[in-house]
């Protein structure tokens, strides 16, 4: 891999010229497309005239890599990028390199720059950024196709990216190379990069650390998640950096786009959402959206809603949603659109405006030019999802940099994502990644952690479970004492529905008292092989599973981000709201004594404390597992 210093993204992006490889068909037609594609740079042939040249195009399966290197060096060209592969690539990398030749790829895509013109890539479908609104989202693709589908779909939105990189099998230039030199490079706003995986974790979290220090985002695509521990973990690590972990493509692009074409840098709060529809059906389904994305709705203040009243039709309903009926579009009342957003958005409890709209009248198409010049005024955020929108008003949104999300979901999911990356941002410094993890016993973690572990005497029989229910004194939890089945059954009141629970259960099993007014939690840690130690703290005991929620952190992390961590869970949120004895100071200290414990003792096994018994004035550890 090379410093970032050594990565000159204006020879990537905007080369003076552009050598074509001779011998190769693949080099021949990408030197075509560039020509087509309206790039003002000088295109010619790698060894006729190279002077005033940045960037060589190589064919790495042409059998002529060595030369085609050598020629470069002698040149002075500084960046290569190498479509394909074969026999000796790796030996004319290693030439490059000696040569400080800095090579994209091999196996790459290319490179795409709609605006410059530059479609140095193998894609199928390519055009120039002609018509288009800037996006200032640079894509940097492992897998080529997919920055190719990328582009061609930000354009369908009315939106050039800044560029694609198809990074490739990164023989000499790593997605962390790209990051840290996308830092500094004043025309990306949004780094939006798709992955299988990163060799160097630390140097991975440094570039992480450097484009969010220079008021960037970055939006990452990760294959090879389904694993859900694999998941949590690149979501804690992205976390940490403000950084957003995407589901699929689409998500993907939407939260680049959007971020990308939004003047302000803070992540999208959530403070509320004021829905505004043109029919009610419409609003419903955007509140019913909001609410299953946790997205809140509030009514405004009456103050707001009386300076509204005289601007919308009698008729209009001003409840959040707020249905302003078709009748907004008429002449008499169309003039107010402006000032009605404006107070709307002003009110002390929204933040972002969802217009959710069928776009298919000439009236509702004619508030597409409201909508563009309240994304101009930037007084706050604009969540849209027009369907059905003709070309010319895509083109006229994208040109005040207001992103369509099409479908009303979409863009709620997006939002809901972008908030939640906002809340763990800096929560935590990842470990130490490399140093060697070993197997650590719980009991070990406990003690560390200064936590203290209950009895741990599993019961090998049913009849030991009544023995051991009985002198605890019911009700009771029967646990299952083996953590690859994390199984509890709780609220257990005597001996019929302890031998009910042992069927589900089984053996060994591990009867606890039950204080129902303590708050159950779930503490595990372990030790990523790229990311080094991390933490996962969610509802436990009976309730384990029961909300798909669940916290994750570096294990670094210091006790004001355990809180925002712990604060943020539903079990916790809900605790506020019932008759729970339990001190959530303890249910932090707890958690943070245990991340430290973590990070201290880098297990190579998970290590797994469920439930952690939270009361007003303790902390237990009911049960320890190590898997």
């Amino acid at each position: 891999m090379l410093t970032h210093n050594s990565l000159n993204l204006s020879h990537l992006f905007e080369p003076r010229g552009v050598a074509i490889a001779a011998g190769s068909k693949l080099t021949a037609a990408i030197g075509e497309k560039i020509s087509r594609g309206g790039y003002a740079g000088a295109i010619k042939t790698l060894g006729s005239d190279d002077s005033g040249l940045d960037l060589a195009l190589l064919d790495g399966s042409s059998g002529h890599l060595n030369r085609d290197v050598e020629a470069c060096a002698a040149a002075g060209i500084g960046h290569a990028v190498i479509f394909s592969s074969g026999v000796g690539v790796s030996d004319a990398v290693r030439a490059a390199g000696a040569g400080k030749i800095v090579v994209v790829g091999a196996q790459s895509m290319g490179i795409i720059n709609p605006a410059a013109g530059l479609l140095a890539t193998t894609a199928s479908r390519f055009e120039n950024a002609e018509g288009l609104a800037a996006s200032h989202v640079t894509v940097i693709c492992q897998k080529g196709s997919i920055g190719a589908t990328l582009a061609a779909q930000a354009r369908d939105a009315g939106f050039a990216l800044r560029t694609v990189i198809g990074a490739g099998d990164e023989a000499m230039v790593s997605v962390a190379d790209y990051l840290q030199a996308l830092a500094s490079d004043e025309a990306t706003r949004v780094a939006a990069i798709c992955i299988d995986g990163v060799g160097n974790g630390r140097a991975f979290c440094t570039a992480l650390a450097a484009v969010r220090a220079a008021g960037k985002r970055v939006v990452v695509l990760k294959g090879g998640v389904t694993d859900e521990q694999e998941r949590l973990v690149w979501r804690g690590i992205l976390g940490r950096y403000g950084a957003i972990l995407a589901e699929t493509y689409i998500e993907f692009l939407d939260i680049a786009l959007f971020l990308g074409t939004r003047d302000r840098t803070p992540l999208p709060e959530g403070k509320g959402v004021a829905i505004i529809s043109g029919g009610g059906g419409n609003g419903v389904n955007a509140a019913d959206l909001c609410a299953k994305y946790g997205l809140p709705v509030p009514v405004l203040s009456q103050e707001t809603l009386g300076k509204l009243k005289p601007l919308v039709p009698a008729i209009a309903s001003l409840g959040n949603p707020f249905d302003l009926t078709p009748e907004m579009g008429s002449v008499k009342y169309s003039g107010n659109y402006a000032e009605v957003l404006d107070l709307i958005v002003g009110d002390p409890v929204i933040d972002t405006i969802f217009f959710s709209i069928n776009a298919m009248s000439r009236a509702r198409i004619a508030q597409v030019g409201v909508l563009a010049d309240f994304r101009r005024r930037d007084t706050g955020d604009l969540l849209m999802a027009f369907n059905m929108l003709a070309p010319e008003p895509t083109a006229e949104l994208a040109a005040a940099k207001a992103y369509n999300f099409v479908e009303p979901e979409r863009g709620v999911k997006a939002f809901a994502r972008m908030i939640a990356a906002g809340r763990l941002e800096a929560l935590g410094q990842p470990g130490i990644i490399g140093e060697p993890a070993k197997t650590v016993a719980p009991e070990d973690v406990a003690r560390l952690a200064s936590l203290p572990l209950l009895p741990q005497e599993r019961a090998a029989t049913l009849p030991e479970a009544m023995g051991q229910a009985a002198a605890a004194g019911y009700p009771v939890t029967l646990h299952h004492g083996d953590a690859a089945r994390p199984i509890a059954v709780g609220d257990i009141r005597n001996g019929g529905e302890l031998s009910v629970a042992w069927e589900k259960v089984g053996a060994p099993g591990l009867v606890q008292a039950e204080d129902r007014r303590r708050l159950a939690f779930r503490f595990t840690g372990f030790t990523h092989p790229v990311f080094g130690p991390m933490v996962t703290c969610e509802a436990g005991g009976p309730f384990f599973g029961m909300v798909n929620e669940v916290a994750v952190a570096p294990a670094g992390l210091d006790r004001a981000a355990a809180e925002r961590l712990v604060s943020e869970l539903g079990v916790v949120k809900s605790a506020a709201k019932i008759d729970r004895t339990a001190n959530l100071d303890l249910a932090v200290d707890a958690f943070h004594r245990f991340a430290a414990a973590i990070a201290a003792s880098r297990p190579q096994n998970t290590i797994a404390f469920d439930p952690v018994l939270i009361g007003r004035d303790d902390a237990t550890v009911a049960v320890a597992y190590s898997v």
